[in-house]
Order: structure tokens, then C-alpha cells, then sequence
């Protein structure tokens, strides 16, 4: 690891101090997959060919706390002169997979906006009615959704 950002120190537990230098297999690598991870590597310094190198795919990773959590990464293969390193960039999706697996249960119920409030790996409520959400998106994106959405709502409404 020759770089450590603020938000990676977030998601895995590490200071950037404590991760810089450290083999990256044994840093964030799930021990199941250390031998895998190792023979992709030997493979794409041979052959210039990888599995994930400049795709975006959903692994999992380990923090600091031996917490294991599912992360979207993307690889870039740098090769200056005659070194090569990669840039990964990882984002912890814990929360995405959560909504993910409520999501199909909601749409059978015919819930079509909620607000979903996660904490850690916990999904602990599901709000049915949460204008606070469209207030928070419109104040974070500068845009005006209600209109759209009640818009949305009724037309859903009158097809059922």
C-alpha cells in the first residue's frame, strides 16, 4: 500500500500511518480469497490480463476490526516506465445490499417511497411516509423532486 485516503481509513478501520507499506492481501483481502487474489496478480504481471483490472465488480473486503463487508472496487493498472502498480477504488456498499434485499418485500406491499434507517449492518426502520428524505435531496442536489414524485404517486395510485 503506497497510498491510504481519508476515506479508506473510514471504511476499514486503518490509519493511513498503519496501512502505508503493508501488503494489501493481508490489510483488506478476505483470508478465503488470499490465494486467489495472489494468483490474479503472478497472472497480470505475466500476461497483462486480470479478471477485475479496469472493471467495476462487488467484492468483499475485511476491515481493521476483522468485520468482513461488501465493497464496489475498480482497478486501475498504472504502468510507468518499466513498473507497474494499481489505484483501487473502493466503496463500502453495506448499505445499498441491505435496500437491496428489503426492496422486492416493499414493491410486493406496494410501498414505492420509504426511508430506510440503517445503522451499522442493521436495517432498524423503514419509514413509509419520509419527507424529510425528499427535503435532504433537494437541499443536497439542488433540485426540486417533490412535484415529480407526488406527480409519480398518484399516477401509480390511479393504476391500482
Amino acid at each position: 500500500v503506497v497510498e491510504f485516503n481519508a476515506a479508506a481509513e473510514e471504511t476499514f478501520g486503518y490509519s493511513r500511518d498503519d496501512a502505508l507499506g503493508r501488503n494489501l492481501t493481508e490489510l483488506i483481502i478476505p483470508e478465503r480469497f488470499h490465494k486467489a487474489h495472489q494468483s490474479g496478480l503472478k497472472k497480470y504481471k505475466e500476461t497483462g490480463i486480470g479478471k477485475v483490472a479496469g472493471k467495476r465488480v462487488e467484492v468483499s473486503a475485511v476491515r481493521s476490526d476483522g468485520k468482513e463487508i461488501p465493497v464496489e472496487l475498480s482497478i486501475v493498472p498504472v504502468t510507468p516506465g518499466d513498473s507497474s502498480f494499481f489505484t483501487a477504488y473502493l466503496r463500502d456498499i453495506s448499505d445499498r445490499k441491505i435496500a437491496e434485499a428489503v426492496a422486492p418485500t416493499l414493491k410486493e406491499k406496494g410501498l414505492i417511497f420509504v426511508g430506510l434507517d440503517i445503522i451499522g449492518d442493521r436495517l432498524t426502520e423503514i419509514n413509509v411516509t419520509a419527507p424529510t428524505c425528499v427535503k435532504e435531496i433537494e437541499a443536497a442536489y439542488d433540485i426540486s423532486i417533490t412535484g415529480h414524485l407526488f406527480d409519480a404517486i398518484e399516477r401509480k395510485l390511479s393504476h391500482t
